[in-house]
């Protein structure tokens, strides 16, 4: 941010970069939250059924994939 606002020419560079740094924030949260949610799960399936783990963490796999293409496809669609 400090270089963006010692060299930028107008005032859009800072803002833009203001924004986005509130949305790769967003999607940190998002992905850790995933992640403290599924390691718990994928552990006490681990303990009694190999197969009830490996399906949770497929799950959490496919819900990853989704939301990381869903977040990817909205920041190239608003970045023209």
């Amino acid at each position: 941010t400090a270089f963006v606002g010692r060299y930028a020419v107008s005032s859009a560079e800072l803002a833009g970069i203001g924004s986005a740094a509130a949305i790769l924030t967003f999607s940190f949260y998002i992905f850790n939250f995933l992640t403290t949610a599924t390691t718990p799960l994928v552990a006490s399936r681990r303990a009694d059924d190999e197969a009830g783990a490996l399906a949770v963490g497929g799950q959490a796999l496919s819900l990853a994939v989704i939301l990381g293409g869903t977040l990817a496809g909205t920041l190239v669609s608003f970045s023209q």
